[in-house]
This record gives structure tokens, sequence and C-alpha cells, in this order.
């Protein structure tokens, strides 16, 4: 349902506005350097037939690309890359990305702002210590001053 009006060109950065549904928080985010490549041959191939949505239906004009056909594109890529067939659905994507941000070292309420989440409760469920988690904490718990370690 993304509109190619929610994508702001700046030159220094891009930023994509991103509706949320059931009662988040909507708002502008900025884009990676690779995304924004991406996005611009994106932009540039597709043209501008007018459809008003960034990923055009092609078979309704004037319509976002439908639900359905997100789901079978996601479960065919996932099915190729060897996922679990439990975890072939577009929502597996939604659930991986608060986990991958926590194990990089994001701060939960960084984490929460980026899922758009109102409660940070519904963002804690994603905070599951992971082996790389438990292995980062026990190196900066190492190496910290405010630990006695002897």
């Amino acid at each position: 349902m993304i509109r190619v009006e929610h994508i702001k060109r700046g030159r220094a950065r891009w930023e994509i506005g991103i509706t949320r549904l059931k009662r988040g928080e909507s708002r502008y985010y900025p884009v990676f350097p690779t995304t924004k490549r991406y996005l611009r041959a994106f932009l540039e191939q597709r043209g501008d037939d007018g459809n008003p949505y960034l990923f055009p239906s092609r078979q309704r004009p004037g319509y976002p690309i439908a639900g359905a056909t997100i789901y079978a594109l996601y479960r065919r890529y996932a099915e190729a890359a060897g996922l679990p067939r439990h975890l072939c659905h577009p929502h597996t994507l939604r659930h991986s990305s608060p986990t991958h941000q926590l194990n990089a070292g994001a701060d939960l309420v960084d984490v929460k702002d980026a899922m758009g989440h109102r409660n940070i409760a519904s963002t804690t469920k994603y905070a599951q210590v992971t082996d790389k988690r438990r292995q980062q904490h026990y190196e900066r718990m190492r190496n910290s001053k405010e630990i006695a370690t002897t």
C-alpha cells in the first residue's frame, strides 16, 4: 500500500513513509544506501504509469500489488532458500527483523520505533536471548570496568 509520494528523495538521504495498521505509529524512516540504489533503479525501470502505488498490480491497473501475490512470491523465494514450510510466509520477515536488530546491538526502544509499536510490551517478545547475543553480552561484561572479573 506504499505510495510513490511516500518516498522523500533528498540529496543526502531518502526516507520512506510507512503507514502502520492495527493502531501502530506511522512515520518516515531513513532508507539504507543499498536500498536507495535498488529503489532508484526500480523507480526508473517502473516509469510513471500513473499508478500511485510503489508496487503496482499488473492485473488491476491503478491498484497496489495484491497481498496474495506478495504471499505467493515470498513462499516461492523462501522455499528456494530452504526455509522450513512453517516459515514460508511474509510475516516471517516482520518477525525476524526485530530479532536481527537486537542481535546487531539496537536498543529495545529503537526497535519499538522501527516496528511501529505503541507499547514496548509488543516489542519485548522479540528480545529473546540468542547464542549470538549471549556471546556479545559475555564479551561486553568481560571487558567492562564495571564488572569484577578477578
